[in-house]
């Protein structure tokens, strides 16, 4: 178990705050604790800085 998934859970219940609360993502629905280190691996894997 890495870092990413034993803190899943946190990391969903802070964004999806943001998801249905702001207008500052791209998402309309909330992420659940198994798509959060699904993100996280897919953002890491590019070449942005």
């Amino acid at each position: 178990m890495d870092i990413k998934t034993v803190n899943a859970g946190a990391i969903a219940k802070i964004y999806n705050y943001y998801v249905n609360e702001t207008i500052i993502t791209f998402e309309e629905k909330e992420l659940t604790n198994q798509q959060v280190p699904e993100q996280i691996i897919k953002i890491q894997d590019t070449s942005c800085p």
